[in-house]
């Protein structure tokens, strides 16, 4: 119950946040693509489920806003792929295309990425 209630709560306040943020002509959201790392093979069944529903409540917010999202790899930690998801308001494919191909390699000068 506990659970259920704080990821209400956690999709709510990026729902907020993303109007906030995207309200602007050129406002841009830089949010976690996934929750948290990824569950391990043979993990509990309602681990996973949990899990699932996080990552889907972070992913599905380009969806059904209508909002574009654009996913940056950032590379490995814990042996494990990190990445960073960043959106803009619907129309703005272009900007945050052009965003992502203005910052990435910055990003993977700082990063050490090959």
């Amino acid at each position: 119950m506990w659970q259920k209630r704080m990821d209400t709560v956690f999709y709510l306040y990026f729902c907020f946040a993303i109007n906030l943020s995207c309200r602007q002509d050129f406002g841009v959201l830089a949010i976690p693509t996934v929750p948290e790392s990824p569950p391990k093979l043979q993990t509990d069944p309602s681990t996973l489920q949990t899990f699932r529903a996080r990552a889907f409540s972070l992913l599905s917010i380009a969806g059904v806003s209508g909002f574009c999202q654009v996913s940056i790899p950032l590379g490995l930690y814990d042996n494990l792929p990190v990445s960073v998801s960043l959106l803009a308001k619907h129309g703005l494919d272009g900007f945050l295309l052009n965003l992502v191909e203005t910052l990435y390699p910055t990003i993977k000068e700082e990063l050490g990425l090959q």
